[in-house]
Order: C-alpha cells, then structure tokens, then sequence
C-alpha cells in the first residue's frame, strides 16, 4: 500500500509539471488522501493488505490509461465527456485471475472497434503502414477470438518472453487459457507503456495481415510504426505479445 501511494504520489507530481490544470489533479489528490488514511490504519473491513495493494496497482494503472486515451482524443471521438469516459473506463476494473499471474500481469485498456485501428493509432502518434491491406482477426486461432467492439480490461505479456521466437512458433505453441495479442491489444500496450519499444519490437499473433504475415510495433528507419511482419521471422530484437483467454 505504501509502495502505492508513493507511485499515486509520483504521477501526480509528473502530471502537474505537464499541466498544472489537469482536471485529473483534485481526483487523483482524492485518491492519495483515501489510500493514505487506509495506510495510516482505516482500512476496510475484510480485505488484505496484499489485497488492497494488488487492487491499488490496478486501479492506479487503469486511471492512467484514462488520462492517456483522453489526452489523445478518445473520449471527444466516441462523443463521451471526460468524466463519462473515465467513469466507463474504471468500471472495467476486475482482478487478475490466479492462475495469470507470473504469466500476464500487464493490464491494459483496450478500447475495441468503435474506432477504426487505423485511427486510433495515428491519434496516439504512431505511423501506421498497413493501409490497403486485409487485416483481420487471425483465422486459425483455435478458440475462436473475435475482437469485441466494446472497450474492455485484458491481461498481456509485452513479448520479451518470446523473443527469438516466430508468430509461427508461438501461435503454435499456446497454452489453452492464451491467445494472440492482437492489433488493437497494441493500442492499449502502447498507451499503458510508450517506452515498450526502447527494451524489443513486438509482434502481435493475434492478427493476420493477408496470408502470412502479423502486425508489429518498431522504431526502425521512419520512428515509431506499426508495419507487418512475415509470421516465419524470427529476431532477438521481436517479441511476440499474447494475452488471457
């Protein structure tokens, strides 16, 4: 909890230095004064403190996408107000299953369809080169995934645990409780973490452009991109992302 408050404190700090006015401040000093009188002994009732910790980490990264995807435009283009935007976001909250835990303890925002993926990511800033190309969720996923058009909360790994391997291999090779990331994944990898692509490129299982190739983040000659991957490539530098089913 206390590890919690101090990164609350944090971020709050570094949202002022950006926008002394951010109308995020005065809830996020809520949030600080709540969580330091639960640290100072007004806990609730019937909760663990390794409980409330885990919940406080979440919320905490949950309520940055938030102001990530508003800052972009996102809640202006789905016509929401702010507040109703961050009031539909935090209301995807839900706790990590067990058993993804050590394996998916990324959360991320994915906000779905409503808004073409093309749009989205150049809203974020990044190029996108896919442009009159056929990308479609991946045909052969064996469960079936379908991209919902509804923003949601999922689980993700960023990829650096399969990196060297091919969107072949790890498609393959998928636990039964696993699926691809998938493009529109990306988005919310890349709003909860921008700094992704300074530690690998990820490519994104989850998606199929054409017959054989997937989407994947990189920086190499224009920036910041989101181009297409032949699924046999295989590279220290790429990771494949996958997520909860």
């Amino acid at each position: 909890m206390i590890a919690y408050l101090e990164a609350k404190r944090a971020f709050r700090e570094n949202l002022a230095g950006v926008n002394p006015m951010h109308p995020d401040l005065p809830l996020i000093d809520e949030d600080i004064e709540r969580t330091q009188r639960m640290v100072d002994g007004n806990t609730q009732a019937n909760i663990s403190g390794t409980e409330v910790l885990a919940r406080g980490f979440l919320e905490a990264e949950v309520e940055r996408a938030v102001v990530g995807y508003r800052e972009a435009g996102f809640a202006t283009q789905l016509g929401m107000s702010p507040d109703g935007f961050k009031d539909s976001i935090m209301g995807l909250i839900a706790a990590q299953p067990e058993v993804w835990r050590g394996r998916f303890d990324k959360p991320v925002v994915v906000i779905g369809t409503q808004i073409p993926v093309e749009n989205q990511y150049k809203m974020l800033g990044l190029n996108y080169l896919l442009g009159g190309f056929q990308v479609s969720d991946w045909e052969e996923d064996p469960g079936g995934y379908k991209t919902p058009e509804v923003s949601r909360l999922v689980w993700i790994q960023d990829g650096r645990v399969n990196r060297g391997r091919s969107v072949n291999d790890v498609r393959s090779n998928m636990a039964t409780d696993e699926r691809g990331a998938t493009i529109y994944d990306g988005v919310g990898l890349y709003v909860s973490d921008p700094d992704v692509l300074d530690d690998h490129f990820v490519a994104f299982p989850g998606t199929q452009i054409e017959s054989g190739s997937a989407p994947a983040f990189d920086r190499w000659l224009d920036g910041p991109k989101v181009g297409a991957s032949v699924t046999s490539y295989t590279s220290h530098y790429f990771g494949a992302a996958t997520c909860g089913r």
